[in-house]
């Protein structure tokens, strides 16, 4: 069922399970912590949502390109450890917005959210955290009213067990400022008592899974 699923999907959002078979959210039928190396790269292999010449395999996992019908391709990361996906990583989710996640997921239980100030302008930038499908979604804010939810999706990462020591230091780093999430919107109220100044119109780039 998981293969037939994993080649049947067309279009992006239908590639996510969020049900009680998916505790930890499934992509392509992948659900991290529960499907075998084995099974991974069988899923990978079959969809025809997958660059064939994309897989690599090395020791930290499997790399791939995920092309959803009508997208551009999106860089997808898999870590295996002790035979199992333990954690994926998916770069942009191209063309799915923080608003369509959060229609799926529901809403996060947490915020960890930064005023950048750059050399070519101000941005903010912010990771929802849920703790119940142990998944995390990174993404940037140009709106002057906070996060918003037609911003872009920087990375998603799905979650068998968050572990801080093998985290990038950009998730630990806002993992560390986490605050309950108010909802979209509510930038004077993430940051309490601070002059908040204008937002540009420059994107950072995404950092690396």
């Amino acid at each position: 069922m998981l293969l037939l699923t994993s080649c049947q999907s067309s279009s992006p959002i239908e590639a996510f399970d969020v049900s009680k078979n998916c505790p930890h959210v499934c992509w392509l039928g992948i659900n991290p912590g529960v499907t075998t190396e084995a099974d991974t790269k069988a899923i990978l292999n079959k969809s025809n949502q997958i660059k064939q010449r994309s897989i690599i395999e090395d020791e930290s996992g499997i790399q791939a390109e995920w092309y959803p019908v009508n997208s551009f391709p999106n860089r997808v990361g898999i870590t295996i450890e002790n035979g199992f996906a333990k954690q994926i990583s998916i770069s942009n989710v191209y063309p799915l917005t923080v608003g369509d996640l959060v229609s799926l997921f529901g809403e996060p239980d947490e915020i960890g959210i930064s005023i950048n100030l750059a050399a070519d302008a101000t941005y903010v930038d912010y990771i929802l955290f849920y703790s119940t499908w142990q998944s995390a979604i990174f993404a940037f804010t140009i709106n002057n009213n906070g996060p918003d939810p037609k911003d872009t999706i920087d990375i998603l990462m799905l979650i068998d067990k968050l572990d801080l020591n093998n985290s990038p230091k950009w998730l630990v780093e806002k993992y560390v400022i986490r605050q309950p999430w108010l909802g979209f919107g509510h930038l004077k109220d993430y940051f309490p008592g601070r002059n908040i100044p204008l937002l540009g119109s420059w994107a950072p780039e995404p950092p690396s899974p």
